[in-house]
């Protein structure tokens, strides 16, 4: 995707991907104590790699890998993957598999605090005062205690002296961690960094971090754990590219249970909306609906046929959305009943509707312009609805939920112009109507529908070329309006079908229809407009209508190529 973008950094792959979490401690189905038992079990993640690719995700993000006491975040040695799950071999070995599959690498980047069995802090507890390695961690105490009776104080991470701080100002520390993440670069190809505890780093660490990063790879990528607070802070072109976006997460899950997506409307207008003042305009935060330190999203939703939605909306807000192993599939756990009921070991990875659908978003998130680099409006906004644009220079998309169990007519400016531009001035499109630029529908049905009633709609507006490789791929130009209603189901459920049966985006190849204009049943005709297309199969125009790789638009001063995604609960 070719694009000049205002912010911090032009055209950053993590901008334009997909993640997909995984916790190998779990994952892997390792012992919760390091036992020292060399095992191979990382080489599970070649197993996931099918699973991944139908997913669509096209990045990776590994919890924890290095040797450790027991969860993986109180690390023994920088430098050695646990023993748990294998050698710096397997590992490379993974690592290589993933970029062959178009999957890049992003590891868990633990540097506010080690382990008890960190070998310099074992040095510090032996030798105390004289030991080469005391000021490697953040006040040392030796006249106080620890609860492990150590005979000294330590500083550990929030009251846990399972996790040491270290002293981040100490340069012995920092050049040790930056060469140790210079070593994971060369060593297995890594393309990136999720930082623990983002909010607790010293901050000039991260500056550093991000100096010595950049001029080693030119794209990697710095996510950085931030809670509360201004992610400013952290988030700038000196330290970090992008920050976990818990604000949202919570008003997420919160707006469906309580049924009031103002909460999450108004998160999102504060960070990202059109006003001068918004927080993270232009910004990219990591959007997730859940992951290893809180509970499942299938399990937090009141109600299940949510999920779609709850998806919908993480992947067409602004942000780069992150799918955590099994909860593509609606798997169930609570944080009440521990971490490892977050992090379970499956055999292999299970596919149902969900995945389907998440694997439908991917491709739709992957390839618009709109959707990766876009701006955020409020369309409009109830208790129990919201419609929201993002725009960008090329390109508008407009996602719709509708959380409620009942249908929903949508009232709104859909900012489309004057519909008596339209292919012979029709004003009744399925249920709507478009009147001086206002599109009244039927947005869709409640949380009772079925998946297969999932719906896209896409309008082209102005002057227009679609270009693609196929033979059969036409050009149309003229003002002109095009209101193309795709449903992802054997049979149409209502309105105009011009395209038939699929969206250029999530075609189903099985579903062949006349493309036909409604008045004459033929091929799209306005003489005048200049437009004439012959009749077409959905095989030929599915090629031209396909993604920003094969949709060339040409502005005029007001042309965009518009999509509207209207999000429909299903039954799981």
């Amino acid at each position: 995707m070719k694009l000049r973008q205002k912010g911090m950094v032009t055209n950053m792959w993590a901008y334009e991907s997909v993640f997909y979490q995984i916790y190998p401690m779990g994952f892997c189905g390792v012992p919760f104590e390091n036992d020292g038992v060399q095992r191979h079990e990382i080489k599970h993640v070649e197993d996931w790699i099918p699973h991944m690719q139908k997913l669509g995700v096209n990045a990776v993000y590994f919890s924890p890998v290095f040797e450790s006491d027991t969860h993986g975040y109180n690390t023994r040695d920088y430098r050695k993957i646990d023993v748990r799950l294998g050698t710096n071999e397997d590992f490379k070995e993974v690592c290589d598999a993933l970029h062959r599959a178009g999957i890049r690498v992003v590891l868990d980047g633990v540097f506010n605090h080690v382990g008890r069995g960190f070998a310099q802090f074992q040095d510090v507890i032996r030798n105390r005062e004289n030991s080469p390695y005391v000021n490697w961690f953040y006040r040392i105490d030796f006249g106080g205690n620890s609860n492990y009776n150590d005979g000294l104080w330590y500083e550990g991470w929030e009251g846990c002296f399972d996790l040491v701080k270290l002293n981040l100002q100490n340069p012995d520390v920092v050049n040790y961690l930056l060469d140790s993440v210079k070593g994971w670069i060369d060593e297995f190809g890594i393309d990136g960094l999720r930082l623990d505890v983002a909010y607790s780093l010293d901050e000039n660490f991260v500056r550093r971090l991000r100096e010595v990063t950049s001029a080693y790879k030119q794209d990697f990528f710095l996510l950085g754990e931030m809670l509360h607070g201004d992610y400013n802070r952290l988030m700038n072109d000196q330290m970090l590219h992008s920050a976990t976006n818990y604000e949202c997460y919570k008003g997420l899950y919160s707006s469906f249970n309580s049924m009031n997506m103002f909460e999450i409307v108004h998160s999102l207008l504060r960070q990202f909306g059109p006003e001068n003042w918004t927080l993270y305009k232009g910004k990219h935060l990591l959007s997730f609906v859940d992951n290893h330190d809180v509970t499942r999203v299938a399990s937090i939703l009141n109600n299940e046929n949510h999920l779609p939605l709850i998806y919908a909306m993480a992947f067409g807000m602004p942000g780069i959305p992150c799918v955590y192993y099994g909860s593509e599939w609606g798997f169930k756990a609570r944080k009440e009943d521990g971490d490892p009921a977050l992090r379970p070991y499956f055999d292999k990875p299970e596919w149902n509707g969900l995945c389907d659908w998440i694997s439908k978003l991917t491709e739709a998130k992957k390839h618009s312009e709109a959707l990766n680099y876009g701006a955020f409006r409020s369309v409009l906004l109830t208790n129990k609805q919201c419609i929201f644009e993002r725009k960008s220079e090329h390109e508008r998309v407009m996602v719709a939920i509708n959380a409620d169990g009942a249908d929903f007519m949508a009232h709104f400016d859909a900012g489309c112009g004057t519909a008596c531009q339209t292919l012979h001035r029709m004003d009744d499109f399925a249920a709507g109507r478009v009147v001086e630029g206002q599109l009244q529908r039927k947005a869709f049905p409640g949380s009772r529908s079925v998946f297969d009633l999932i719906q896209v709609v896409f309008y082209f507006f102005g002057e227009t070329a679609f270009v693609a490789d196929d033979p059969h791929a036409h050009s149309l130009s003229g003002q002109f309006g095009r209101f193309v209603d795709y449903a992802l189901a054997e049979e149409l459920h209502q309105g105009i079908d011009l395209c038939g049966g699929a969206s250029p985006v999530f075609g189903r190849e099985s579903i062949k229809r006349q493309v036909a204009n409604p008045v004459t049943g033929r091929g799209l005709d306005c003489p005048a407009h200049g437009l004439h297309t012959p009749d077409m199969t959905f095989e030929t125009l599915q090629p031209v209508l396909r993604g920003p790789a094969s949709v060339a638009v040409h502005d005029n001063g007001d042309v965009s190529r518009y999509a509207f995604l209207l999000a429909h609960s299903m039954q799981i």
